[in-house]
């Protein structure tokens, strides 16, 4: 059972219609599996859905360097500290993280690479169902920035004073922060207005783009809005400065 936030840009699609190419995720840093454990357990955030049978456990941050090279050690950036989102990742990059850290979890993968038999033509799908972490797709990212079931309706993700939530053109010094510095939104949430932007899973209408979500330390107030409308699109194989990722997991309540 997946949740049903919707998902008009990348549907979900069957498995079973194309053979699947086994992706194996970047080599699993496995004396690590303790740090991660320890990291995700202090700064996971459990969000209740709608839905009383899902919830979604959502990182409270967006995915600092540190956790990163946990996960992928060899990763150099090019403002370096532990506690700033990681940036200049690219959308396939996150994909690859996302499976590697499951795999590090011996948790279900979300993402495989699969080929169409008829025109070999390659291209990501995800199964929701899986237990496994993964990119947020647009409306769940929308629903987390609203607080949640709580949805808070501000004009940014935690307040409607902007001072008060995010890191953007007005107030950044044009440089990133630590995360968690500002208020966090009604879900426990943090940097979902600024700081940096986000990627999610979907695709831009007929495009391979991908979309992203939330302002940037660069953006004016207007992008770092929560509304359903606003967000941009990017290429998902080129780094993007201020562009970063958040993830999530979907937890079948029994």
């Amino acid at each position: 059972m997946a949740l049903d936030l919707g998902n008009d840009q990348g549907e979900l699609k069957d498995f079973n219609r194309m053979d699947v190419i086994d992706v194996q995720p970047e080599s699993a840093n496995i004396n690590n599996e303790n740090s991660i454990e320890k990291y995700l357990q202090e700064n996971i955030v459990k969000v209740d859905t709608e839905n009383k049978d899902i919830t979604l456990e959502v990182l409270k941050y967006p995915v600092t360097q540190e956790l990163y090279k946990l996960v992928m050690p060899h990763k150099i950036f090019k403002n370096e500290n532990a506690q700033y989102p990681a940036d200049e990742v690219r959308w396939i990059e996150a994909i690859n993280f996302c499976n590697t850290i499951s795999k590090i979890l011996k948790k279900e993968l979300c993402y495989k690479e699969v080929e169409n038999t008829e025109t070999g033509e390659k291209h990501w799908e995800v199964n929701e169902n899986a237990n496994g972490y993964r990119l947020p797709n647009i409306k769940e990212w929308f629903f987390c920035a609203k607080g949640g079931i709580k949805k808070d309706n501000y004009k940014y993700s935690g307040s409607s004073q902007i001072e008060n939530v995010a890191w953007y053109s007005g107030n950044s010094e044009g440089h990133l922060h630590e995360v968690g510095q500002k208020q966090k939104n009604a879900a426990g949430l943090y940097d979902m207005s600024g700081n940096i932007k986000e990627f999610c899973w979907d695709t831009y209408k007929f495009s391979s783009d991908r979309i992203v979500c939330g302002g940037s330390i660069l953006s004016d107030k207007e992008l770092c809005e929560v509304n359903s409308d606003n967000y941009e699109h990017c290429k998902d194989n080129v780094p993007y400065q201020f562009i970063g990722f958040r993830i999530i997991r979907c937890v079948i309540n029994k």
